[in-house]
C-alpha cells in the first residue's frame, strides 16, 4: 500500500459509494417531520389519535400556522374513506388538511372547509371533484385540481429564512441517509414553494448546500419571479435546473389516474386528467422552445397516451423527455 494511503478498519461493515435520489420532493419531506404522521393508521380511531396526540404535543406552534397539516393515511388500510367528521370529532375549530400518502387527495375538516368557503354551492373544478354526501355537502375529501379551493390556507407560505431552514433541514436529512445528489420537484404545487430556485439559491450563495441539487419547477412557474425562465446553473456547480414538470393524472390509489377503460372496481370512473390534450401540447412546445427537459407525471393509460403523442409531435429522442411513473 502506497503511503499516502491511510487505511480505515470498517469492522466488516458495508461501503456504499454517495446515493442520487432521482425522484424526489425536499420541501415536501421537511414539512412532512412537522406535520401529523398518519402513515400506518389501520382505523379512523387510530388515526384520530395521531391527530389529538399531535395538537397535545405541538399545540404551542399550531396558531403560528394557518392549518395543521397531516399525510400518509391511506383508506386501504383505514378500511374506509375518512372525511371532514372525522377530524370534526378532535379539531373542530383549528383548520386541518390531511393528505393521503399520494398527495393527490386530501380530506379537510369543516373549519378548514369554511374559512376557504368551500359549500354545498362550490361548483366542481377542471381536473379536480369534491366529493359530496348524497344531500350535496362536501364530505371534506378534495382530489386534484380541488385541492387548489383550499388556496387560502394552502397557499399562505412562510417568510424567506423559514423556506430556507425548512429546506435545509430536507437536505440535511437526505445527506443522513447517504444521499449526496437530489432530483427534486418543489414548487407551489407541491410542497407551496413559490420560489424554489430563489431559495435554493440563497443556501448555495451562502455555501450551506450540504449535497447537489437538480431543480425540476413546475411547467406553470417558468418565467415567474422566484422559477428562471431558461435552464440555469449556479457558480458553485451544487446547483442547476434544465427540466420542467407536468402534472397531466393523479394516482391509482386515490382512483385518479386517468385510464382508458373504467376501474374495475368503480365501473363509473375513468379517473382525472389533469391537463387537457391541447394544454399539455402548449406546456411540452413551451419547454422545448425555451430548451427545458420534460418530466411529466403520467400514470394511467389516458394520460400516458396523451403525453406520448405530445412527445412525438414537439420533441425528438435527443431531448430525452421523462414520463414518471
Amino acid at each position: 500500500v502506497a503511503a499516502e494511503v491511510t487505511l480505515h478498519d470498517l469492522a466488516g461493515k458495508v461501503v456504499l459509494p454517495g446515493l442520487f435520489d432521482s425522484h424526489i420532493h425536499v420541501y415536501s419531506l421537511a414539512k412532512q417531520s412537522r406535520s401529523v404522521n398518519l402513515q400506518g393508521c389501520t382505523s379512523i380511531e387510530q388515526l384520530q389519535e395521531r391527530i389529538r396526540n399531535h395538537l397535545r404535543d405541538r399545540g404551542h406552534l399550531i396558531h403560528s400556522m394557518p392549518f395543521v397539516e397531516g399525510s400518509h393515511w391511506d383508506q386501504d388500510l383505514l378500511g374506509v374513506l375518512p372525511t371532514r367528521y372525522d377530524i370534526d370529532v378532535v379539531c373542530p375549530q383549528i383548520p386541518v388538511i390531511i393528505y393521503r400518502r399520494c398527495w393527490q387527495v386530501c380530506v379537510a375538516n369543516s373549519a378548514a372547509l369554511a374559512a376557504c368557503n368551500v359549500s354545498s354551492s362550490t361548483a366542481d373544478v377542471s381536473g379536480g371533484q369534491i366529493d359530496r354526501s348524497p344531500n350535496g355537502e362536501p364530505t371534506g375529501v378534495m382530489r386534484e385540481a380541488a385541492m387548489a379551493l383550499l388556496q387560502p390556507l394552502t397557499g399562505q407560505e412562510l417568510d424567506f429564512d423559514q423556506k430556507k431552514q425548512l429546506l435545509l433541514e430536507g437536505l440535511q436529512l437526505c445527506v443522513s441517509m447517504g444521499i449526496t445528489a437530489v432530483q427534486t420537484n418543489d414548487s407551489k404545487q407541491m410542497g407551496g414553494l413559490s420560489d424554489p430556485w430563489n431559495v435554493y439559491a440563497a443556501l448555495a450563495d451562502e455555501e450551506k448546500l450540504p449535497c447537489r441539487v437538480f431543480l425540476t419547477i413546475a411547467c406553470q412557474d417558468v418565467g415567474t419571479q422566484g422559477a428562471p425562465s431558461v435552464p440555469v446553473a449556479h457558480l458553485s456547480g451544487l446547483l442547476s435546473c434544465d427540466r420542467v414538470k407536468l402534472w397531466t393524472d393523479g394516482g391509482l390509489g386515490a382512483r385518479t389516474a386517468a385510464l382508458i377503460e373504467p376501474y374495475a372496481d368503480d365501473p363509473s370512473n375513468t379517473g382525472i386528467l389533469q391537463m387537457t390534450p391541447g394544454e399539455i401540447d402548449a406546456a411540452v412546445a413551451d419547454a422545448k422552445r425555451r430548451n427545458f427537459r420534460v418530466e411529466a407525471h403520467a400514470i394511467g393509460d389516458r394520460a400516458a397516451t396523451a403525453l406520448l403523442n405530445s412527445f412525438e409531435c414537439h420533441l425528438s429522442p435527443f431531448d430525452r423527455p421523462v414520463l414518471t411513473h
